[in-house]
């Protein structure tokens, strides 16, 4: 699965998004490959991804084409709350 995280900068908090998913994904048994970016490039990019994670309030802000297979995080560091959301999109 081809994996987008994205954040304000593209550099801290995706970068903490991209270790959290990919620790998730992993324990998941889901194959991944993640990459992480600016919320800008992401809105471009986005249609090329199977699955983009970013802050909940960005998801809106993305094309409507893809906010279906768009997981919104409150809490950025929270594996469980990733792993729920995945579930709930029928990932896993």
């Amino acid at each position: 699965m081809k994996v987008l995280v994205a954040c304000g900068a593209g550099m801290g908090s995706s970068q903490l998004i991209k270790m959290k998913a990919q620790k998730v994904l992993d324990q998941m048994g889901i194959e991944n490959t993640i990459t992480h970016t600016a919320i800008d490039e992401a809105r471009s990019m986005a249609r090329n991804f199977d699955l983009i994670i970013v802050n909940e309030r960005f998801v809106e802000t993305l094309p409507n084409d893809v906010q279906a297979r768009t997981i919104g995080l409150k809490n950025v560091l929270d594996g469980n709350e990733l792993k729920e959301k995945l579930l709930e999109k029928g990932f896993g």
